[in-house]
Order: structure tokens, then sequence, then C-alpha cells
């Protein structure tokens, strides 16, 4: 499978980057099924819909991130990584985690939706399969990157909006800090996507603040839970 020890420094290269792809994709997959997993309770004692909204956002960026474990992993057992096998994840990963940033937005606005949940799920689900066709499209996929932002900023700052509108002394439970902290964590994700090609001590650098804001969350999360 693996060439020889003595094989160039390129190819020594190639595969550190895999090894490194992987331990990122595997910590931040970990991290968002054991935030989905600490916020069950929360959600189960609340009934909360924005709550649910946020615990099925952290499912569906698990999904996607263990999707991308198999890029790697795949690339470094067989070799290989076939076209069709590599389109078809991206387009997995595309959609899921999609649908994990259109919940994040759900997660903040579903009280201004005159929708029923059975209706705002829908909704997720059409346009995140709606984008996710889209992106067959090669410009489509650059486009898709800006999309994601406008969610992204949007979601944040409605929190903030809503944090603001709440007396002094609730918002020190507000969730606006988990909202910035996402915002962050998720931007210095789609930095490193593009930086890779460019240097990957810059991208290493965004995996490590990427993965250190998701920590935080983590955090965040026993914090509120162990309240409750």
């Amino acid at each position: 499978m693996f060439g020889p020890m003595h094989m160039g420094g390129p190819r020594l290269l190639v595969h550190a980057t895999f090894g490194v792809e992987l331990v990122y994709a595997l910590l931040l997959a970990t991290l968002c099924f054991v935030i989905f997993w600490k916020t069950k309770e929360l959600y189960r004692l609340s009934n909360h819909q924005g709550i649910g909204y946020f615990r099925l956002a952290f499912l569906f960026f698990g999904v996607a991130f263990g999707l991308r474990i198999l890029i790697p992993l795949s690339t470094s057992m067989l070799g290989i990584w076939p076209g069709t096998i590599r389109e078809v994840t991206s387009i997995t990963i595309i959609f899921t985690g999609t649908v994990a940033v259109l919940y994040v937005l759900f997660s903040v606005i579903w009280k201004r939706l005159k929708m029923s949940p059975a209706g705002q799920h829908g909704l997720v689900i059409l346009f995140a399969l709606l984008i996710s066709a889209a992106t067959f499209l090669p410009t489509m996929r650059v486009f898709l990157f800006g999309l994601q932002i406008v969610i992204f900023t949007a979601a944040t700052i409605i929190s903030l909006l809503d944090h603001r509108r709440l007396p002094r002394k609730k918002q020190k439970g507000s969730w606006y800090l988990l909202y910035l902290m996402l915002f962050f964590s998720w931007l210095a994700n789609l930095l490193a996507h593009f930086t890779l090609r460019i240097s990957q001590g810059i991208t290493y650098g965004l995996y490590v603040i990427s993965a250190g804001l998701f920590v935080m969350i983590l955090v965040r999360v026993f914090q509120r839970t162990k309240k409750h």
C-alpha cells in the first residue's frame, strides 16, 4: 500500500498532510458529537426549539467532519481516491455542512417564521438539496462559500441583537458567545480550505484555531449543563 520508508520528501509531505487532515477531522467530528450529546438534557428539560436546532447543527457538522475522514484514510490505505467516490463524498459533505449552517440560522430565527417545526425542517433539507445540486456546476462552489458566510454572519448578528434585548441579569445565560465562537471556528476552517495549497503552516494554524474554539464551545456547553 505504501512505498518503502526511504521514499522522497514530497511524498512524505503528502502523507504527513493526510495525517494532519485525518486527526483534525476526527477531533472535530468527536467534539461535535459530544456537544450534540451533552445538549440533549438541556433540550429535554426546556423543550426549546432553538436549542433543538442548535443540537442538530452540531450533529450535521459532526457528520460532515466524519465524512472528511474518509478522504485521507482512503488515500493512505489504498493509495488512490477514485474520482467518482471523491465527487459523491464531496457533494455529501457540502449537503451535510449546508444543513448544519442552515440549522444554526434557524436556531435564532425559528420564532420569526410562521411555520410548523416540520415545515421548518423540510425547508432546511430542501434548501440544502438545491444548494448541493447546484454545486455540480464548478463555478457554484465559490458561490456556496459566499452564501454560507452570509448565512452564518446573519445568524451571528441576530443572536447578538437578541442578546442585547435581554435584561442584563439574563445576558450571562445568553448563547451569543457560543454562536460567536462557532462562527469564527467555522470561518477558520473555511479559510484553511483555501490556504492548503499556499502555506501548510497557515493551514495548520487555522486548524488549531478552529479546533481550539470548538473545545471552548464544548467547555461552555459543559458549564451550561452543570447549571441544569
